[in-house]
């Protein structure tokens, strides 16, 4: 095994170590290993072609989502967005690597932005680009960018070269040209589909592995731990040698 394969293996070996800590949240240290491999196993498990750009962290705006939100230009986040390729369909994706995890908020909010359809939510995003402040519009740009790429909006090239305080007269100029009948789908991606789902469209973590890049080494090793994931944290108890025995006495573990 090379050094950087080496490496891979103990940094998820640490993370399948630390996951069964009180505090310690697995799921954003492992988005770089499930966002690496999110479009093939989706692509595979929609059995269409999806569109190559892979958007983390899409926002939803609250007060797209309910016209009651008391800060309506805050947003909640979808963990991937993906896009078929001929644009009819865009596919909100929400990772969980526990099982216990799942709210029925984001469930909500998810539902909700499926209600509404992929047009309104675009119009959302620029809204709450718009409402942003100055020194944080700059990253908004990059994600006009990738909405670009998928043909969601279409964006004046000014924009790309103005100064922060300049960024909000040129997004008057970006048009949603997200079609009004693109639909949006759900997909949860967790350990294990339960009873509970209640319908819900999910890959579970056994599907994932089953997706992955069979001639890729980092693949492979992300896969044995993946299927590792798939049991609760904090089931597995922590194990310890058998301390030595003392004359008269038993031996003892801990």
């Amino acid at each position: 095994m090379s050094t950087a394969e080496d490496s891979i293996r103990r940094m998820l070996e640490q993370l399948g170590a630390w996951r069964h800590l009180p505090a310690y949240r697995l799921e954003p240290r492992a988005d770089a290993f499930f966002g690496l491999y999110m479009h093939g196993v989706v692509e595979r498990h929609v059995g269409r072609e999806l569109h190559q750009v892979v958007i983390p962290e899409l926002p939803l705006r609250k007060g797209t989502l309910s016209d009651d939100a008391q800060k309506p230009n805050e947003s909640v986040k979808a963990d991937y967005a993906l896009f078929a390729k001929n644009g009819d369909v865009v596919y909100l994706i929400e990772l969980k690597t526990d099982q216990a995890s799942r709210r029925k908020e984001q469930d909500k909010n998810l539902e909700r932005a499926k209600e509404l359809g992929w047009h309104k939510i675009v119009d959302g995003i620029v809204q709450t680009m718009c409402a942003t402040t100055p020194q944080h519009r700059p990253k908004y740009l990059h994600l006009l960018d990738l909405l670009e790429e998928v043909g969601a909006v279409s964006v004046p090239s000014e924009i790309y070269q103005a100064i922060p305080t300049d960024i909000l007269r040129h997004l008057g100029n970006v048009q949603n040209l997200a079609r009004p009948e693109a639909a949006i789908e759900v997909l949860y991606i967790q350990p294990r589909a339960t009873d509970k789902d209640n319908g819900k469209d999910v890959i579970d973590f056994e599907e994932f592995r089953s997706g992955l890049p069979a001639d890729d080494p980092v693949a492979r090793i992300f896969g044995e731990h993946l299927i590792g994931w798939t049991k609760p944290a904090g089931e597995e108890r922590p194990q310890r040698e058998a301390l030595p025995a003392i004359d008269g006495f038993p031996t003892i573990t801990s």
